[in-house]
């Protein structure tokens, strides 16, 4: 199957390099928010950037793949060819892993057969993501962008179309 090719044959098998940093940097602010829950003489809850960090994380790599893979093969089944006006919707993007992912194959599906084919169109025209967390948004956004670049393609980022449901700016 494509979409487990494409990840396969990266170092690591590691979707993208800003997300994975930043589930390390957080993980021990997480732990913390969990031992102060667990230590707590008093019904404790989560509010704000505690919450937040309690419970976001990343899909993993194999549930990335397997969402990906049944919506084209879907897609494609109900088609004769992966039409380039399909549109990726991520509901809940986080780093944008799918986002990059599907970015990624449409790269490879549509480069070699198409020579009007722009990734930089792609990701303008292909790509939604929505996420609650303004940080999160902004980590979509760069890492869209930082694999744009690192495919020789250009964009501004405020072309690309990551939507944030919160207003509220989280520290971490």
């Amino acid at each position: 199957n494509e979409i487990s090719q494409i990840t396969s044959s990266r170092p690591g098998k590691c979707i993208n390099v800003l997300s994975s940093i930043f589930e390390e940097l957080k993980t021990s602010k997480t732990k913390k928010v969990f031992e102060d829950v667990l230590n707590s003489r008093t019904d404790t809850k989560l509010t704000d950037r505690n919450l937040m960090l309690a419970t976001q994380f990343f899909t993993d790599d194999y549930m990335v793949n397997w969402l990906l893979n049944s919506s084209f093969e879907y897609f494609l089944s109900t088609r004769k060819k992966l039409a380039r006006n399909i549109t990726v919707i991520d509901p809940a993007c986080g780093g944008g892993n799918m986002l990059v992912l599907a970015l990624e194959y449409l790269d490879k599906k549509y480069r070699k057969s198409s020579k009007s084919f722009s990734l930089a169109e792609a990701a303008v025209e292909n790509l939604v993501g929505y996420d609650v967390d303004p940080l999160m948004c902004e980590l979509a956004l760069m890492n869209i962008y930082l694999y744009l670049e690192s495919s020789d393609e250009r964009v501004a980022i405020d072309q690309l179309k990551i939507n944030c449901y919160e207003d509220r700016k989280y520290g971490i």
